[in-house]
């Protein structure tokens, strides 16, 4: 699952996939015509109909996002609230 915020589009975006990436995506806001902008209410609302629970740290850190710019990284969310941070 990628949960990101696109500075371009000025909203958020979530994808969610399977473990196997040759498969078509569970979920992917960018092809999801009900809301014009993704915020981050509405694509937690979509995990909890999904029934897909992540740490609250990855919303937080989206929310951060939306307050900096920040240089592109990957960050792995822990149920245990620790991250991994890997700088592009």
């Amino acid at each position: 699952m990628t949960l990101s915020r696109d500075r371009h589009m000025a909203d958020f975006t979530l994808q969610v996939s399977y473990v196997d990436d040759t498969l078509t995506p569970i979920y992917s806001s960018v092809s999801d015509s009900r809301a014009r902008v993704k915020s981050l209410d509405y694509l937690r609302a979509v995990l909890t109909r999904l029934g897909i629970r992540i740490p609250e740290s990855m919303f937080k850190a989206a929310a951060r996002d939306t307050d900096r710019s920040l240089e592109q990284q990957i960050v792995e969310h822990f149920d245990d609230g620790s991250t991994r941070v890997t700088k592009l």
